[in-house]
């Protein structure tokens, strides 16, 4: 596999192609902060860092060997009051700001997920015991946001947030609307997978850490295996891809003239709710027969899109990439036009979303599917089979 990744993806055109990239990560970097710029250009959002985007920027710079930054960014979030919320960082703040200021007020899972990662790939770096603490700290917290009521439905998902403030019928909603459920009520089959590959890298770095921690270690593991249960109900066998996630409280959604019931799956189908879920070779392979070559044709058969592209040289061409919604759910979604002086009223345009393609959502797919399916098969033994996704991979990249 090595002898086929060289041959195709040359180790100098690698190298060129990173520092292309790193020079444009240092264009997005706040210089006050060292925070990354999420829309930078955008004249709306534009001074806004996503903790999202910051998180999986820890792990880049590690990449680039920048893990002095790396550890500044975990330390601005864990250590500025006004970015703290309900016992977590807030989703979005202004990256500019060296005092630490909220851009969007919601407090969520799944980039805390992130967090605990990047607190783990930076104490593997450093050995900091900070970065260590503050991912235990992580995990437990993660922890309480488990659903552990036997024989309720969504037995064994995280939440998507904590409670909101009861005075504030605002706070912690979908869109911040009162008439929508609490990120509290709601279970996203993305932020599952990713405060589950949180917490298998966490269970890792315990078994060599000195101190006894066999105690969290089965927790950890308990809380996987039960998540397994709640995942397994999240994947729809007719489509081959798994839904969006799931709630505890009926509601209607005016986005999808839809109400979405409790006690059943959202029938929707984003990508990453597969994408990233493709993190253990065995679950997979145990949902249906000949699960993972039915997932994998289902990606590219709901996803792929093609569209125009200006490249920088000016030349227009047409890319072939993957798309956030299926086909036949974009075509049925309702599209509106952000207006107002912060683009945060909606007019309603009509039935049907245009084509959207993302790098991002293509990178999942190259990456965490058919990356992460060579390797598995590759510690199998499985060499056709790992063979095949490798120039999947090489493919996509």
């Amino acid at each position: 596999m090595r002898a086929m990744l060289e041959q195709e993806l040359p180790r100098d055109e690698i190298e060129r192609n990173i520092q292309k990239f790193s020079r444009g990560i240092d264009l997005a970097t706040a210089p006050e902060t060292q925070l990354l710029f999420s829309h930078r250009l955008d004249p709306r959002i534009g001074t806004w860092g996503f903790t999202y985007d910051n998180m999986i920027g820890v792990d880049v710079r590690l990449l680039l060997g920048q893990t002095e930054t790396a550890r500044r960014v975990l330390e601005f979030y864990r250590t500025k009051p006004g970015i703290q919320k309900l016992g977590g960082v807030v989703t979005g703040i202004h990256a500019d700001r060296p005092e630490g200021s909220m851009a969007e007020a919601h407090v969520m899972n799944g980039p805390l997920a992130f967090q605990l990662i990047g607190e783990l790939h930076t104490y593997d770096a450093t050995q900091d015991q900070r970065n260590f603490n503050a991912a235990i700290k992580q995990a437990e917290y993660l922890l309480s946001m488990q659903n552990t009521t036997k024989g309720a439905f969504n037995f064994g998902g995280f939440r998507m947030g904590p409670k909101g403030d009861p005075n504030n019928p605002y706070d912690q909603r979908l869109n911040f609307d009162p008439n929508a459920a609490q990120w509290y009520d709601l279970y996203n089959t993305e932020h599952n997978n990713d405060i589950r590959r949180a917490f298998k890298l966490l269970c890792d770095v315990l078994q060599y850490k000195d101190g006894d921690y066999r105690g969290l270690i089965q927790k950890l593991e308990y809380s996987i295996k039960i998540n397994l249960e709640w995942r397994r109900k999240m994947y729809d066998p007719r489509k081959h891809l798994f839904y969006v996630g799931s709630t505890d409280v009926g509601y209607y959604s005016g986005y999808w003239d839809m109400t979405f019931k409790k006690g059943e799956p959202i029938p929707l189908h984003p990508l990453d709710a597969t994408a990233w879920g493709v993190d253990d070779l065995g679950f997979i392979e145990s949902l249906e027969s000949d699960a993972v070559s039915k997932i994998r044709e289902a990606i590219d058969k709901n996803f792929l899109i093609t569209i125009p592209f200006e490249r920088l040289d000016g030349k227009k061409v047409n890319i072939t990439l993957y798309g956030f919604m299926t086909h036949e759910e974009r075509a049925r979604a309702r599209n509106y036009k952000e207006i107002g002086p912060d683009g945060d009223e909606l007019s309603f345009i009509g039935i049907g979303r245009p084509e959207l393609g993302s790098f991002e959502w293509s990178s999942e797919v190259v990456i965490n599917v058919d990356l992460y399916l060579a390797t598995s098969y590759a510690k199998r033994g499985m060499m056709k089979e790992a063979e095949f996704y490798l120039r999947r991979y090489i493919s996509g990249v």
